[in-house]
């Protein structure tokens, strides 16, 4: 069998083949411990997913929800951060799931505590996602203290429609993930929040679109990052009656960035001239500036006759 008809079909369409018995697998551990960046380091903490939403192939593709163990992940950060690493971020798919799967007393968030407690020397530890899910008491206290945690969350919304969350199987309703977004708020009123949204999900109408346009709003997003829906082959979506255009996709996606640009503009003003604490992580010798990040996201240029790459220090933010 050639590669033509091996991957695709007369039509010249692409067949994806899924194994429908690769769930089960271990976790794989391949740790890394240098990086072409001088100041971040990726420190992957869990892979698969177990929550089988509508549009994604991730479950099938990438298997069960499994977890690296604890001792190996502050392994790690120990390494990163003696060998330079100022900021560590965590990923996985779905980490909230994290240690549902391990022997031991273990969660997302007594990891964090774990590793910041084990490691001290760590600057900045970043979280890729979080799901609103572990926006708790819990993870709410360890935000109030350990600075290090980046006051930065990037959250998965996807639709703020309720009807569209529930065709694509997302376990919580808007209201909920709202009341959570206020508690945490309440506790840290300068944490920058990001979002997902995914536009032109089957079935979505126009009246449907505008309750997401709405709650983003509703819900004060700091940044947005906003995908048309792209039909996966084997996913319950794909499968669905009334796919939408791709023209109307298209005319939602550049709503929502608009309106992200907008967001994102208002969050930044407010920090002008401010003190932060940033992270140098790169020099543009074209424009002769350092540039770097917040604890919070912002991007700072800075400055500086002596090299500062690779140094945590306070500045001023100027908004450009």
């Amino acid at each position: 069998m050639n590669l033509l008809t091996k991957y695709f079909n007369q039509d010249k369409k692409q067949i994806v083949e899924v194994d429908k018995n690769n769930r089960n697998l271990d976790y794989e551990c391949l740790a890394i411990n240098s990086y072409n960046e001088n100041t971040r380091a990726f420190l992957k903490i869990q892979d698969g997913c177990n929550n089988f939403c509508t549009y994604c192939v991730i479950p099938y593709t990438r298997g069960n929800s499994r977890s690296r163990e604890k001792n190996e992940i502050i392994s790690e950060a120990k390494k990163l951060v003696s060998n330079g690493y100022k900021e560590i971020v965590f990923t996985g798919i779905d980490m909230a799931s994290y240690g549902k799967d391990l022997k031991d007393d273990i969660n997302f968030n007594k990891l964090i505590k774990n590793v910041l407690d084990a490691v001290p020397n760590l600057k900045r530890l970043r979280i890729s996602s979080l799901e609103a899910s572990l926006i708790n008491d819990e993870f709410i206290n360890l935000l109030k203290n350990y600075p290090q945690i980046a006051r930065h969350l990037h959250i998965p919304l996807q639709s703020g429609c309720e009807k569209i969350l529930e065709k694509m199987n997302r376990k919580y309703t808007k209201e909920e993930f709202k009341r959570r977004l206020i508690k945490i708020r309440e506790a840290i009123p300068d944490i920058a929040l990001a979002c997902d949204v995914i536009v032109g999900f089957p079935d979505e109408t126009e009246e449907d679109f505008m309750e997401t346009y709405q709650f983003i709003i509703d819900c004060n997003f700091n940044y947005l990052h906003v995908f048309p829906y792209s039909s996966r082959p084997g996913t319950v979506a794909s499968k669905m009656s009334n796919q939408i255009e791709n023209k109307v996709k298209k005319e939602r996606v550049t709503k929502l960035i608009n309106l992200g640009e907008k967001l994102k503009e208002k969050y930044e003003e407010q920090f002008d001239n401010q003190l932060v604490d940033v992270i140098v992580e790169s020099y543009n010798p074209k424009t002769k500036l350092y540039k770097g990040y917040s604890s919070n996201y912002l991007e700072v240029s800075l400055k500086s006759e002596k090299d500062i790459k690779g140094l945590f220090l306070k500045t001023i933010y100027h908004k450009n």
